[in-house]
């Protein structure tokens, strides 16, 4: 349905805008520490919500069709790889190890969620709104 996917598509603008508004701030400021921790909460109540609400409609058509099963698998090792950049970063963060002075890893993570998130909205996304109709 495409209200599920719009939420999600919303969820992927207050991630972006929380780490983006991180960086403006500064990520050592209390401010940008509290944008910090409200991506992540976000980023892994979203990523609970596809894994619940979109990905057994789509792994159930991947079953009888082998162009959504590609789809699908993509997504898998895509998703995978995006969640393991977020525990790294998330990670490094709350160690102290990331600052103001060196957001490189923000500025990495930050491109790695919005290309990840491009592709979901192009790709997985419609496929799911058309099972779910």
């Amino acid at each position: 349905m495409k209200k599920i996917t719009d939420e999600l598509r919303r969820d992927h603008v207050i991630i972006a805008t929380a780490l983006s508004e991180a960086k403006f701030f500064g990520i050592s400021s209390k401010e940008g520490n509290m944008q910090i921790q409200k991506a992540k909460k976000k980023l892994y109540r979203h990523l609970e919500d596809e894994e619940k609400k979109i990905y057994p409609t789509l792994n159930k058509a991947a079953e009888k069709d082998t162009r959504i099963a590609k789809i699908m698998a993509q997504e898998t090792a895509e998703i995978g790889e995006l969640i393991q950049e977020a525990e790294d970063f998330f990670e490094k963060f709350e160690a102290g190890e990331i600052d103001s002075d060196h957001h490189e890893e923000l500025d990495k993570f930050i491109h790695s969620f919005m290309e990840r998130t491009k592709k979901e909205e192009s790709t997985t996304y419609p496929e799911y709104e058309k099972l779910a109709i």
